[in-house]
């Protein structure tokens, strides 16, 4: 009687359940500077930082077939995600609240309440409308006593000439904040909203 044959065993190559989705993916970082832990360590371009190994979430996520992408440094990291994803750095979150727009509140007259776009094309506009009023051989727009200027969702609002400086004023403490917040990498505080305009600081 002959020796059975036992057919071979087939190679399965291991599969990723996930395409690389640079906005939700993980890196491990061989150098990260002191200032966020140090040692290698495991970024989420997700949360824009980094997180312990046994965070579940990334277990989970390996533990679906997915592996993470080898980076050598935190600068390097930081420039892959700059060009695909800039949200995926701490930086680019800050700056990108430009784009979410201002909450502001007036004590003096509630009827300016609202969320104002302070994008880079508007923060220039209301430089602009605000260096205008300065300007005393100049009217205010539309030669009134007062204007109108709208909010990011195109409801508009009546401005008196004070009320537009302190609300300029504002707009540029604001983005000043968050730029500088983004620059030092944290350092800068970024004040909270809604801000009241009556107490601008000039």
């Amino acid at each position: 009687m002959s020796d059975p044959v036992i057919a071979p065993m087939s190679m399965v190559k291991p599969t990723y359940s996930a395409k690389y989705n640079p906005s939700n993916w993980y890196w491990y970082v061989q150098d990260v500077p002191s200032q966020y832990g140090g040692g290698s360590q495991i970024y989420s371009s997700a949360l824009a930082s980094y997180i312990p190994e046994d965070d579940q979430t990334y277990q989970d996520w390996l533990a679906a077939g997915n592996k993470h992408t080898l980076i050598t440094t935190h600068e390097e990291l930081h420039a892959v995600l700059d060009r695909q994803y800039p949200l995926g750095t701490p930086k680019g979150r800050t700056l990108d609240l430009l784009n979410q727009g201002l909450s502001i509140t007036s004590q003096s007259n509630s009827g300016l309440n609202g969320t104002y776009a302070i994008d880079s094309q508007s923060s220039q506009a209301i430089d602009v409308i605000a260096t205008g009023i300065t300007n005393k051989s100049m009217t205010l727009p539309g030669g009134g006593a007062t204007f109108v200027y709208p909010d990011m969702y195109g409801n508009v609002h009546s401005w008196s000439a004070a009320q537009f400086i302190d609300f300029a004023q504002t707009v540029l403490n604001y983005v000043y904040a968050v730029q500088m917040n983004a620059a030092t990498d944290g350092g800068y505080n970024i004040p909270a909203q809604p801000i009241d305009i009556d107490s601008a600081t000039v």
